[in-house]
């Protein structure tokens, strides 16, 4: 493995910001239009949901913004940071019990093999972490973990070991 003893992951917000302007964007729109609408059951069963969907949306990408993850040797450690407090979760490599490579893309970037993002999914029993592409180290994290699921024997999905033919990686376990 060509990782380092420890690096430091995180999502630049750069890469962030278009999620960032899409969700504000659509929550204003969706409760412009339920304001403008003085709330009508019509407006609330459409505008509703759509409002809550955007704002979920960018809870999401807010998430992304304070999660920061460390990268080892002997495994995965994030921290999602917030004013008030810090959620910290650890993965051993040794503990590692699934892991999943998701390519998400649309038709065209699929045929063009550009654009897209990719979304690591690792399992252990403690329970699930995942991670876009977008994440600086991702391919280091993507590396490890394949390395780690090569160690503890498991089985890789088609899905995941054509995505990781598709990232540069060796799919065999």
């Amino acid at each position: 493995m060509s990782t380092p003893t420890e690096t430091r992951l995180h999502y630049p917000p750069g890469h962030l910001l278009g999620d960032d302007l899409r969700a504000l964007a659509g929550l204003a729109f969706a409760l412009g239009l339920l304001f403008a609408s003085d709330f009508a059951p019509l407006a609330l069963w459409i505008c509703g949901p759509l409002a809550l969907l955007f704002a979920l949306f960018g809870l999401r990408t807010l998430l992304m913004h304070v999660t920061e993850a460390q990268l080892a040797d002997s495994g995965l450690e994030r921290q999602i940071r917030l004013p008030a407090w810090t959620l910290a979760r650890r993965l051993d490599w040794n503990q590692l019990q699934d892991l999943r490579l998701r390519y998400y893309a649309t038709r065209r970037q699929r045929r063009e093999m550009e654009g897209g993002y990719f979304q690591l999914s690792l399992r252990d029993p403690q329970g699930r972490m995942k991670f876009e592409s977008t994440l600086e180290g991702f391919d280091d994290l993507a590396e490890s973990a394949v390395e780690a699921a090569r160690n503890q024997g498991l089985e890789l999905d088609e899905a995941t070991r054509d995505s990781l033919l598709h990232l540069g990686l060796d799919p065999r376990t």
